[in-house]
């Protein structure tokens, strides 16, 4: 059998089949060589990387800071705020706030500003308002006092948890921003508010993104 008979028989010529076997090669071949070439490029930079870290390290700059820097900018502004935000009230929930209490657009994520109540219309003065506010301030403690002790810091936690249970909104907060009692209420209320038997509440989850042109 000669090779138009072998070409009419299978319906391909070996030499044709032996060229595509060649071109599928060098086709594999290449696609090799050019990750191999990206590869090789990938090390350079990453040494070069390498190297400007450790010029940062030399000026005094701390690393560890730069790098998450590096990464918060590769997010989007909205991305970063509601990911501290997370991060603030996972924080309260095992009371790590240290002190720092939430922010109001955190306390937002439990108590969003549509379903707050009505702000109260501001009271007349009378002849006696001023008597008034000024025995308020007579009785409050210097700010070094403030929830200073850690029975204070306990008890407001615990107060906290309570208030939660009772259906206490998180912006009820009763402590001023200048008191410790503040953050500890906060870190009460919140381990209060995932310990309901139920799924954890939708303000501890990240919430989804908005479709492209959605605003």
């Amino acid at each position: 059998m000669n090779q138009s008979d072998i070409e009419d028989f299978t319906g391909k010529s070996p030499d044709n089949e032996q060229k595509a076997k060649a071109l599928a090669g060098d086709r594999l071949r290449s696609y090799i060589e050019r990750i191999e070439r990206l590869e090789e490029e990938r090390k350079a930079l990453a040494a070069d990387v390498k190297d400007i870290y450790s010029e940062v390290k030399s000026a005094g700059f701390d690393v560890k800071v730069v790098r998450q820097l590096i990464r918060i900018r590769k997010q989007e502004p909205a991305e970063v705020e509601e990911q501290e935000m997370l991060l603030d009230i996972y924080r309260a929930a095992i009371g790590m706030l240290g002190g720092k209490p939430l922010s109001e657009r955190t306390r937002q994520r439990f108590d969003p500003p549509a379903e707050q109540d009505e702000p109260k219309a501001p009271q007349p003065r009378g002849e006696g308002a001023d008597q008034e506010t000024a025995s308020e301030e007579q009785e409050t403690p210097p700010a070094a006092a403030r929830g200073s002790t850690h029975e204070d810091i306990a008890a407001a936690r615990a107060q906290g948890g309570e208030d939660q249970r009772a259906g206490k909104k998180i912006t009820g907060n009763p402590w001023p921003f200048d008191d410790l009692r503040r953050a500890a209420w906060d870190e009460g209320w919140c381990a209060a508010a995932g310990t309901d038997g139920m799924d954890i509440p939708d303000a501890w989850r990240r919430r989804s993104k908005k479709p492209e042109g959605e605003k």
